[in-house]
């Protein structure tokens, strides 16, 4: 049976949705109210006969004095019209007063309500051809910095959306960022994992989309959320570029070429850029430098003329940049064969300081090159000992250097042991593998696992929190250099940290090494959003197969002394070594804008950088 509803009940239910409606809603409501109490008291006035002003007799005259009294707050004399019609007109100036109050709060409220709505970075960007970053993270900004050297000096837009206040991540970027005046950066604060609030970027009108490094779930979901709207737009040929720590998912090729999306998977690029530079100081500080937009990077140019050459002729020909590749069509060859001829429509890939840097100057008169001793390769480079346990030791063990001959494992839990075997097992070249079990806090312990070592890795505890696990790290390095300093060790660190600023808060030295997954991959993100052409050239550089990035002494490659850049490149070509910098034995820093002409003296632990299959 259907219950009947009271007036109270059906009054209460329409008064609750004009509330629901809001500002707009109260102030309708209001308007009403008013106007059936200005109506009120003019019926009265006309039902009494009271006269407005003591003369006039009109509905209107004594309609319009009610509204007006009520709209001005009117208060009337004592000697306008009698009692009875000065009380009714106080009676209204009394309730204009309630509505007023009202209708200030009423007004300030919405107000509030827009700039609030405001700050948040609701209103919806109005850019063509900017670059979308989704996911901001606060202290994280190293993505956000080399999109702004990126733009050189271009005029660039860079649109940062996340779930952080608008106003924290324009206060955070303002401070941790040097942005150019040619830079813009527009901060929205919105559901990043919402297509329909996504839209507030612009993104079907963006160049680029970039997902800030972040854990794989909430990653995966922002590509969805992408997709869907570049679904809509599919002739724009928009790019996103995100990071995977693993290949967790399984997206379709097909999606992938579908949407441009490019995908990058970082465990394993970072496990191996750690396993090379626990042994080669240095090494890791060079990648940040190769993969930075200040300075040196790697471009695809067209130089006239060089059409018809042998990859060894350019070597000898391309001033101020440092051939490292061809490309043919869409595909790369690095460190092709010195015999590959450039043929019409082929590309070059150099590594120069701006895309406009490099220069195909007149053959040089090339004297002979005296012959080399045969390549012996490099010494043992003793035990790399690795404390903790994570995703990237199988990959590190296999991925050490051939002259690594012993790992020390410490507190590895006993169900990854068989895991860690298997991966040595793996190596070409031999490799032993033993478990250390005691307390790394216990001193005494630390001191003698210490004594063992020539190169000891910290690995991040991935089942704490991001800043915890950099702070265990952190005291885990002031043990060691203490007692390398006290008892006179001789052993360097390489530290995986979870957060880029938590890096800052120890003395730098040239003994440690730093490597921040989220600083690489955001290196990598900010290079493939200015040229997605390189993704070819990142997967050979930075995995097993193909040239990769190396540090060789020159007393190893046997280039003591004084000697210019195209000397040292002819001398290093038949050992398919393209040098691309040097770098101080002493000081670690590295030189990479090196041209044809320059001289190097090179120390016999000074360092070339090459890139090199082995």
């Amino acid at each position: 049976m259907k219950k009947k509803r009271t007036l109270k009940e059906k009054f209460l239910y329409w008064l609750d949705e004009k509330m629901s409606e809001g500002s707009l809603g109260l102030i309708k409501l209001l308007t009403i109210v008013t106007t059936i109490t200005a109506l009120i008291v003019a019926f009265v006035m006309q039902a009494g006969g009271i006269l407005v002003s003591g003369e006039y007799d009109t509905f209107g005259a004594r309609l319009w004095a009610s509204f007006s009294s009520i709209i001005n707050c009117f208060m009337p004399y004592y000697d306008d019209g009698d009692v009875k019609y000065r009380s009714l007109i106080a009676f209204n100036t009394i309730y204009s007063l309630f509505v007023t109050s009202f209708l200030i709060g009423i007004i300030s409220t919405g107000i509030q309500g827009k700039i609030t709505s405001l700050k948040k970075g609701n209103v919806p960007i109005m850019e063509e051809g900017h670059i979308v970053v989704l996911g901001f993270e606060p202290g994280e900004y190293s993505l956000i910095q080399e999109l702004v050297y990126g733009a050189d000096k271009r005029a660039v837009c860079i649109v940062v959306a996340g779930e952080t206040d608008r106003e924290e991540m324009e206060e955070c970027i303002r401070d941790n960022v040097k942005c150019p005046k040619n830079v813009r950066i527009l901060c929205r604060s919105i559901n990043i994992f919402d297509p329909h609030t996504l839209e507030r970027c612009s993104i079907s009108t963006c160049r680029t989309v970039l997902i800030n490094p972040t854990d794989n779930d909430r990653t995966i979901r922002m590509l969805l959320a992408v997709t869907m709207i570049l679904h809509q737009v599919p002739e724009r040929g928009i790019s996103t570029i995100a990071v995977l720590s693993k290949d967790d998912y399984r997206i379709p090729p097909a999606m992938l070429d579908k949407y441009r999306i490019m995908l990058l998977h970082t465990n394993d690029t970072i496990a191996k850029i750690m396993a090379h530079s626990c042994t080669q100081p240095g090494l890791s500080k060079t990648l940040l430098e190769m993969f930075h937009f200040e300075g040196s990077e790697m471009h695809i140019v067209s130089l006239p003329g060089t059409e018809g050459l042998t990859f060894e002729e350019l070597i000898c020909r391309v001033d101020d940049a440092s051939p490292l590749g061809i490309y043919k069509g869409e595909e790369l060859h690095l460190n092709p064969d010195p015999a590959m001829v450039l043929e019409p429509g082929d590309k070059l890939l150099v590594f120069c300081e701006e895309s406009d840097s490099a220069k195909f100057v007149d053959a040089p008169a090339l004297p002979p090159v005296e012959s080399l001793p045969a390549y012996s390769g490099t010494e043992e480079s003793g035990r790399v000992v690795i404390i903790g346990y994570s995703a990237f030791l199988s990959t590190i063990l296999y991925e050490l250097p051939e002259n690594v001959p012993a790992a020390t494992l410490v507190n590895v839990p006993e169900q990854f042991r068989e895991e860690s075997l298997k991966a040595a097992e793996k190596r070409e070249t031999k490799m032993s593998v033993s478990f250390f079990d005691k307390d790394m806090s216990n001193l005494n312990a630390l001191e003698e696992l210490a004594k063992e070592a020539d190169h000891i890795v910290l690995l991040s505890a991935y089942n704490k929190p991001d800043d915890e696990a950099d702070l265990q790290n952190i005291f885990m390095i002031m043990a060691l250099r203490d007692i390398r300093e006290r008892l006179n060790l001789n052993f360097n660190i390489t530290t995986e940290m979870r957060r880029e600023n938590n890096q800052n808060l120890l003395i730098p030295a040239p003994d440690t090494e730093f490597l921040v997954s989220s600083n690489m991959s955001s290196l990598f993100l900010a290079q493939l959003s200015e040229s997605p052409e390189l993704l070819s050239a990142f997967d050979e550089l930075l995995t097993n197969e193909g040239s990769e990035v190396y540090l060789k002494t020159a007393a190893e490659l046997h280039c003591e002394g004084t000697r210019t850049v195209l000397e040292l490149r002819r001398r290093l070509l038949p050992l398919r070594h393209l040098m691309i910098g040097w770098m101080d034995g002493d000081t670690l820093d590295c030189t990479f804008e090196l041209s044809l002409s320059d001289t190097l003296n090179l120390k016999p632990h000074d360092k070339l950088i090459v890139i090199s299959e082995d």
